[in-house]
């Protein structure tokens, strides 16, 4: 019997979302904020876990750009 714990199914998608806009941001050193947005409007994490996910992209020197920029 398998005993290990999996993710639950929100915190998979989360981690699938977050993994490819991390793959995108790092391919061209940019993200566009309003897609960025789009894809966390998507997911249901509270308004503490999205600050935590500009600040990763932040540490990973990822930009978050306006359509202006």
């Amino acid at each position: 019997m398998n005993n290990a714990k999996k993710p639950a199914k929100g915190t998979e998608d989360v981690h699938t979302v977050l993994q490819n806009l991390i793959a995108k941001g790092r391919k061209d050193g940019v993200l566009q904020a309003s897609e960025l947005n789009a894809e966390l409007e998507k997911l249901d994490i509270s308004p503490a876990k999205i600050e935590e996910v500009y600040e990763k992209f932040d540490n990973l020197g990822i930009q978050i750009v306006g359509a202006d920029l």
